[in-house]
């Protein structure tokens, strides 16, 4: 019997296409890193997050 692959898992050969993809069609990311900086946008939103310390740890089981 034939088992389903978990999505989750990496492939090899599923990024090396998803990379030539990239390769040939450009980023889309990229461009936009070109006219937005991230980090500065995102020192303007950190403190609307409300974020906790962390003190009680993760994601509950």
């Amino acid at each position: 019997m034939i088992t389903p692959r978990s999505a989750s898992k990496f492939d090899l050969f599923a990024q090396a296409g998803r990379n030539r993809k990239l390769e040939e069609v450009g980023d889309p990311l990229q461009v936009i890193a070109k006219h937005i900086d991230f980090n500065a946008l995102a020192a303007l939103v950190a403190p609307f997050l409300g974020r906790g310390d962390g003190s009680k740890g993760g994601r509950p089981a």
